[in-house]
């Protein structure tokens, strides 16, 4: 969970645009990044391979409560850049 909103004086963003960058995964998974509240969805924000370092933007949806989670399928690290918020 990433608390996101109010951040620096984000307070009622509508989205954030993220670079997710995943290096080191321990196997093949996706990476998706969702509002808290409202469950994981169907869909991937960025696609793992084992041994290579693979990067995708998003835009990433808050929660009510200006928290975006980040659900990995599989173990890796993680950077998460946040390049804009949509107001």
């Amino acid at each position: 969970m990433l608390p996101l909103g109010g951040t620096d004086g984000v307070e009622g963003a509508t989205a954030f645009a993220v670079n997710l960058t995943a290096t080191e995964s321990q196997g093949e998974g996706f990476i998706t990044a969702y509002p808290c509240l409202e469950g994981l969805p169907l869909a991937s924000s960025v696609n793992l391979a084992p041994g290579r370092s693979v990067a995708n933007h998003s835009t990433a949806k808050p929660d009510a409560d200006g928290n975006v989670c980040i659900y990995t399928s599989t173990a890796t690290h993680l950077v998460v850049d946040v390049e804009g918020v949509y107001m």
